[in-house]
């Protein structure tokens, strides 16, 4: 990459527009383009750090030894020098040295396909991958005498600010598992991660991972549970300290019991007397969660307790049967195995994917206000959580598009999952939602965008573009 300065040059005009300005004394329009602007800088800053970041690590690789540029400058490793020039963390460093590899040269290794075939592993030509449509191949990069980068829409999107380092490196450490078939992911991917924030992203990236080599993700699963523990320390207070690290198996039915502790408490904080509210916070509230759970098992005499929350999880029926493909949970980010999903049910209530197989009617018009249960579960399939801000689905509550009081029918085309939250928001900025039984989409405000353009929201926004 060639040091250029001209993109975080425009940004850096666009926020000249604002100096000398109390920030206090900003317009609400007036404060969030300033705040864009202020953040396109960062970000191509962040691409020149990243291309000049990567350029130190190769300077300092451990075979150089002692020579190596960052211990020829008294550090111990790359990560150090970058952190102490930038005086950022060592994970903000690595995140830099990362992103740089987006602009390193192509490498031409035998056998690389570059004519635009199919090198097989992912599902491709309309196929699907967890549900995206994965498509054809980006382009085959001409030779030129111009060293081309390995991941060339990444690395231009980097260097215009369209996504942050971290996002970058995370694209790139994606692709790279992917191998050969990166480059039919790559545009794709990329076009993501200029949608989604840096949560959002993982969890596609995850996805992607795991359906391009699911023996290689059953393998990492194995890991996390020989990895799992629990530690009680105390401090120097007398307050108890307990430190878990769980492998996601074992934690959703945790996740899936406190996350329902925590909305019924929110609940009946709501609905009850305003005299008499519970005041905990949610942190307060899982640590009752928790000890409650204990004292009811320690007084308990059968070795379960029986199902009282709800986990969800999906998989294919050909998957589950043969033991291999990839499922997931609603309590998770990342997708499980099938294996991992076996052990979920084993000791579990278990919601099958497909609903209505006993005949119940989830279409029921205006006989009842309120959602079903399988009308819920319905909607958890498609929305996935909160259709707007992605919160888990135990946070949410089914609600009507068009208001029950304005004759909205009580049915899967009227119905979209929402937190309470963002139901307030869409009911007082005016924010339009349209459903279908397979997608939702979202236009904000003019306040919010003045173009209208719909955003496509619910599970479908976790998935590649078809």
């Amino acid at each position: 990459m060639e040091i250029s300065t001209g993109a975080t040059a425009a940004a850096l005009g666009d926020l000249a527009a604002f100096e000398g300005r109390a920030v206090a004394g900003l317009e609400d329009g007036e404060l969030i383009a300033a705040l864009g602007a202020a953040a396109l800088v960062v970000r191509t800053s962040e691409a020149t750090l990243a291309a000049l970041a990567f350029q130190v690590g190769q300077r300092s690789a451990p075979d150089l030894g002692p020579s190596g540029l960052a211990r020829e400058h008294g550090f111990s490793s790359p990560g150090r020098m970058v952190a102490h020039a930038t005086g950022g963390s060592l994970g903000d460093a690595a995140h830099l040295i990362d992103a740089g590899r987006a602009f390193a040269p192509r490498t031409m290794p035998d056998g690389l396909n570059l004519d635009g075939a199919n090198p097989g592993g992912l599902n491709l030509g309309g196929a699907n991958v967890d549900g995206a449509n994965v498509g054809d191949p980006a382009p085959a990069p001409s030779l030129s005498a111009r060293p081309q980068p390995a991941y060339p829409r990444l690395a231009t999107c980097l260097a215009a600010g369209d996504i942050g380092a971290a996002a970058a490196a995370l694209v790139g450490r994606t692709l790279d598992t992917l191998g050969e078939q990166a480059q039919f992911v790559e545009e794709r991917l990329v076009e993501r991660a200029c949608e989604l924030d840096l949560g959002e992203l993982r969890r596609v990236c995850q996805r992607l991972e795991a359906s391009s080599d699911p023996v290689a993700w059953e393998a990492r699963e194995r890991r996390q549970y020989e990895a799992r523990h629990v530690s009680i320390s105390e401090d120097h207070d007398g307050m108890l300290l307990i430190h878990a690290r769980l492998d996601p198996p074992s934690a959703a039915p945790v996740v899936a019991w406190l996350d329902a502790q925590v909305k019924d408490a929110f609940r009946r904080r709501r609905d009850g007397d305003p005299l008499d509210a519970d005041t905990r916070t949610v942190g307060q509230i899982r640590a009752d969660a928790l000890v409650g759970l204990a004292r009811h098992g320690m007084a308990c005499d059968e070795p379960t307790s029986g199902v009282s929350t709800t986990m969800v999880v999906r998989i294919g029926l050909d998957e589950l049967l043969t033991g291999t493909g990839l499922g997931e949970s609603d309590n998770l980010t990342a997708p499980l195995s099938a294996g991992a999903i076996r052990v979920i049910a084993a000791d579990a209530e278990i919601i099958p994917a497909v609903l209505g197989a006993n005949s119940e009617v989830l279409d029921i018009g205006r006989q009842r206000r309120l959602f079903t249960r399988a009308q819920r579960l319905a909607l958890v399939e498609r929305d996935g959580g909160c259709a707007m801000c992605h919160a888990p689905p135990s946070y949410c509550e089914a609600h009507h598009i068009r208001w029950w009081r304005h004759l909205g029918g009580t049915d899967l085309d009227n119905g979209v999952l929402l937190c309470t939250a963002c139901h307030h928001r869409v009911h007082r900025d005016g924010w339009h939602i349209e459903s279908t039984r397979g997608q939702v989409w979202i236009t904000p405000p003019p306040s919010v965008d003045p173009t209208g353009k719909r955003r496509l929201g619910g599970r479908a926004r976790m998935q590649l573009a078809a």
